[in-house]
């Protein structure tokens, strides 16, 4: 028999149960959420510190790494100045080359006249050497013919070196003239008209000036020739046997 009052007692439950349940589903979808916030929070803080573990290493700072630099060959600035040294030899003097600003050619004199300017050029050498209280040079036939080589092909080939083009040096163009040395040395020049404007650059100049001053040097051979256009050249070679 149906009984009103009954029914609304078990309807009332029903829903006192439904809304106990439902309070329960939302507690846990409450518990969930607050769960998986922390664990993302946490995730975050985890990151962040690796971040900042990670950006503590040391970096290398392009700007400010030390770079080797390769080796310098300036010869502090002394224009066209060059060193070489005789390999036969280890006290074979330095041949520095320098190249002054040429003055103005003069005439080309005859080869006796250039015979005159080469012996001028071993004259003042020894004055010098006679200063600096060393003793007076001996001209030798071969290493004049060496110098005087070097200066006509200087002047035939138009170039300035004491290399040749094809790379032949000094020391085995005074070796070929049959001049064996124990010490050798060359001063070149180019442009100085006169046997007292080569030389006052050659004394100007700190590598030339040690060679003509080079007291264990005996010998001496100076080479006078000129180019198409009148630019005398000029050659000093040295030695000691």
């Amino acid at each position: 028999m149906f009984d009103p009052v009954r029914q609304f007692e078990d309807d009332a439950a029903s829903v006192r149960r439904r809304r106990h349940a439902a309070r329960r589903g939302r507690a846990a979808i409450y518990l969930g959420t607050a769960l998986l916030a922390a664990m993302t929070t946490l995730l975050a803080l985890l990151v962040m510190h690796g971040m900042a573990h990670e950006s503590a290493r040391p970096v290398a700072d392009p700007a400010t790494a030390s770079i080797s630099a390769a080796p310098s060959t300036s010869d502090g600035g002394v224009a066209q100045q060059a060193q070489a040294a005789a390999p036969p030899s280890p006290s074979v003097a330095p041949s520095p080359t320098a190249k002054p600003v040429p003055a103005n050619s003069a005439t080309r004199p005859a080869s006796a006249a250039n015979a005159s300017y080469e012996n001028q050029v071993v004259t003042i050498t020894n004055q010098e050497r006679a200063k600096a209280g060393c003793p007076a040079l001996t001209v030798d036939s071969r290493l004049t013919a060496a110098a005087r080589g070097h200066s006509q092909d200087m002047a035939t080939r138009n170039y300035f070196d004491h290399n040749t083009p094809e790379g032949v040096t000094p020391w085995t163009r005074i070796t070929n003239a049959g001049y064996h040395y124990t010490s050798a040395a060359e001063n070149i020049a180019e442009g100085q008209p006169t046997p007292d404007a080569v030389m006052t650059a050659w004394m100007n100049s700190t590598g030339h000036r040690e060679n003509i001053l080079n007291c264990k040097l005996r010998n001496i051979g100076v080479g006078l020739a000129y180019n198409a256009k009148h630019t005398p050249y000029w050659t000093q070679d040295f030695g000691s046997q």
